[in-house]
């Protein structure tokens, strides 16, 4: 049975991206005009846009009289430009910045699966000053991949606000099957393991069904008391049943551990593994202690970014990102 998803798959594919992104942000609005404030502000790093209407009340910014109420709604425009098969080209930028007329806040949004190079935005930016000195103006501009309109987005939605984190993990999917996210090789995923901890640790080995969907991801994380308290890097991962043949791609040593765990969650927790799921065989686990800072605990699994939270380009050896993982909370 295919699943219905809140974002089209099919159609022109660069269209369908702008639009999804679009529709992704409109939901955001109608859940509530301070959730797209917040994360406009997250995106362009500024403390003072604003989004819808503003209510005061003696107010004497006119000069002439103090009003007993004020209603103001700040101009704001937002245009923005995608690209995903090919590079962003400055002067169909430059005309873009035409599209503005005088609103109180104006940004100009280059949407692409990778930051452009710094040739690139170096150029963007003169033409942007050019653009502002020439016409009085203040626009704004912003190159941001779709990871970090996710990660804005992360910022800004409550963790309990499940119908919202829903929808971005829909357009999280929708992303990665368009192959907009091209950071596999940083991602980590961590995953709640309550009771099969010690087994997952011990066998090095994270099991989930077929039919739960995931992101591809180098390293895994195992979570547990608002903490990440394993970490590892994936070596292979296979949907099989527990035969021979359905096993036989792996090396006997990596067979063997998929077997002890089904036998342990066969004989411990009453689960049948036989079938129907997907094994994550780590090369070792290492101790870590990544803290989750907010309150409650993980829901569900979630993704981060290594490079980003290392701030590095070039990660280290994985028992040393177990190290600095330790130094850090999320």
């Amino acid at each position: 049975m295919s699943k219905v998803h809140y974002f089209q798959r099919y159609s022109q594919r660069e269209n369908v991206v702008t639009n999804n992104t679009l529709l992704l942000l409109s939901r955001l609005y109608s859940r509530s005009p301070l959730y797209l404030e917040a994360f406009l502000s997250d995106l362009v790093e500024m403390e003072d846009i604003e989004v819808g209407v503003g209510f005061t009340q003696q107010d004497a910014s006119s000069g002439g009289s103090v009003t007993d109420g004020l209603m103001v709604q700040r101009s704001l425009k937002v245009v923005v430009e995608t690209k995903v098969d090919t590079g962003a080209r400055l002067d169909q930028l430059e005309k873009h910045l035409e599209a503005f007329d005088g609103e109180e806040m104006q940004v100009l949004l280059l949407l692409a699966p990778t930051e452009p190079s710094h040739k690139f935005q170096k150029r963007l930016d003169r033409a942007v000053r050019d653009y502002n000195e020439r016409r009085k103006a203040g626009v704004l501009h912003v190159c941001a991949t779709f990871a970090r309109i996710i990660g804005s987005y992360e910022n800004t939605l409550p963790e309990h606000d499940y119908e919202m984190q829903e929808l971005l993990e829909d357009y999280k999917d929708f992303c990665v099957g368009e192959g907009l996210l091209p950071r596999e090789e940083y991602r980590m995923r961590a995953v709640p393991c309550g009771k099969t901890l010690d087994d997952n640790r011990d066998l090095r080995v994270y099991y989930q069904p077929v039919g739960r969907s995931y992101r591809d991801h180098k390293y895994l994380g195992i979570y547990k008391h608002k903490r990440v308290q394993y970490f590892g890097e994936i070596e292979a991962v296979v949907a099989a049943d527990l035969t021979k043949e359905g096993l036989a791609s792996l090396a006997p040593e990596q067979r063997d551990r998929i077997e002890k765990a089904a036998l342990r969650a066969r004989e411990q927790h009453g689960w049948d593994l036989a079938s129907g799921h997907r094994f994550f065989l780590v090369k070792e686990f290492y101790p870590t202690n990544f803290r989750k800072g907010s309150p409650g605990g993980m829901m569900a699994h979630r993704y981060f970014d290594l490079g980003e939270i290392l701030g590095t380009e070039r990660l280290p050896g994985v028992e040393e990102i177990a190290e600095h993982l330790s130094e850090q909370m999320w």
